[in-house]
């Protein structure tokens, strides 16, 4: 039977009277991935705050591995939901090194440097471990931030428009590089983004979210 990685039920999330989400139900496999397309504002980067525990609920429920982390009265604190999100902001350390950027979060374990090497080899940046961000480019940037948030082995990881500052060349081939790294990982993947392209290449379910809600499109 297949994992249930995450799902949401009927949730609804509001600022000051105004409706940013209603009614909004998704389910997400193990090894799965998704899409999420709207326009700016619509809410996409909201639904991702309440995933990860960033933002409370006012109504609905959401489940990461068939446990209960956020509803009306109830909110996980985010760091024991076991979740990462890469953005497009990428928020590297300034002051730390390539390689202690990616460990920051798995500092206590004891297998620490044997997951910064492999990830390091996966995404081809062995050679900068010793750098600082300021002296990479933008897309060894985010090959870092990509890196830093598998090292704890989240159970989902979420991307907040992370293709968005980088050119057409740059992406078409992160795109392709980490559709095998998903593959190879048997990642569970929410991608929320704008690009129809970027949406269809990475993922296998799109969905829309309009006026709060989720719609299916493929």
């Amino acid at each position: 039977m297949t994992q249930k990685i995450l799902k949401i039920e009927d949730l609804a999330l509001s600022y000051a009277n105004q409706k940013v989400l209603k009614d909004v139900n998704l389910e997400l496999s193990k090894g799965e991935r998704v899409s999420i397309l709207g326009e700016s504002g619509s809410g996409k980067s909201s639904l991702l705050r309440c995933i990860a525990g960033f933002e409370p609920v006012n109504n609905g429920k959401i489940f990461i591995k068939n446990k209960l982390v956020s509803s009306n009265n109830l909110m996980i604190p985010t760091e024991k939901r076991n979740v990462g999100m890469v953005a497009q902001e990428k928020a590297l350390f300034p002051h730390l090194t390539v390689k202690k950027n990616i460990s920051f979060g798995i500092e206590r374990k004891k297998n620490k440097d044997e997951v910064v090497n492999e990830l390091t080899n996966l995404f081809k940046i062995t050679n900068l471990i010793d750098k600082l961000p300021r002296q990479i480019s933008g897309g060894e940037q985010q090959r870092v931030a990509f890196a830093r948030s598998l090292a704890p082995s989240p159970n989902l990881l979420m991307l907040d428009e992370p293709f968005s500052a980088l050119d057409d060349e740059l992406k078409q081939e992160l795109y392709y590089e980490l559709d095998k790294i998903f593959d190879k990982q048997e990642l569970s993947i929410l991608l929320v983004t704008h690009d129809h392209e970027e949406a269809k290449i990475l993922t296998s379910r799109l969905f829309k979210l309009t006026q709060g809600s989720l719609i299916s499109i493929e």
